[in-house]
């Protein structure tokens, strides 16, 4: 055995908490925020200099910023575990005022009797950006299909119709949505 294995543990950790892709926040039971990682400066565009020490609320728009402190003393006081432990999509706020989207995960941890909460956060902008463009799609085919002045059909397996126009509808006698999960064959019939 080596004495060597406590101190290696710690490297370990640290490298850890160095090369994560999430930003990881230590805070206090005053929300007094003790560590940051890499990945939180260049989150939050804080220099960590600038972190350590500061209440965590900085990092939240308004409401949450103003109610932060209130949530953890609750804690503190009923063991009451609102978001302790459960992953959340919240907003977070960078340093130049902007906000952005994020996964929060908290969890709590105590080191010789003191206590701390951990929270890892995960950038949520890509994949919001990409809803909302999913969505302008969306619409924009929605709008297209609903406006051909030629009938439309989409059919699934089975020649199951999914999607009709309403132009679809005119041509072939039927009313809105009736011709919906029908297979083609009451279309092919008229």
């Amino acid at each position: 055995m080596s004495d060597n294995k406590p101190f290696q543990s710690q490297s370990m950790l640290e490298a850890i908490l160095q090369s994560a892709v999430g930003a990881i926040i230590t805070i206090d039971t005053n929300g007094s925020i003790q560590t940051v990682n890499p990945a939180t400066v260049r989150l939050f565009g804080y220099a960590e200099t600038e972190l350590l020490g500061r209440n965590v609320n900085i990092l939240m728009p308004e409401p949450h910023r103003a109610l932060h402190d209130g949530y953890i003393a609750h804690h503190m006081v009923t063991g009451e575990r609102k978001i302790i432990g459960i992953g959340r999509d919240v907003e977070g706020m960078r340093k130049d005022g902007s906000c952005f989207p994020m996964h929060l995960s908290v969890s709590a941890f105590e080191v010789k009797g003191t206590r701390y909460f951990a929270g890892i956060v995960h950038d949520l902008s890509t994949r919001s950006r990409l809803e909302v463009e999913v969505g302008r799609q969306s619409a924009l085919f929605q709008a297209v299909f609903d406006y051909v002045p030629e009938p439309l059909v989409i059919t699934g397996i089975g020649r199951q119709i999914l999607l009709a126009n309403p132009a679809a509808s005119r041509v072939f006698g039927y009313e809105a949505g009736e011709l919906m999960y029908n297979t083609a064959r009451a279309i092919d019939a008229r």
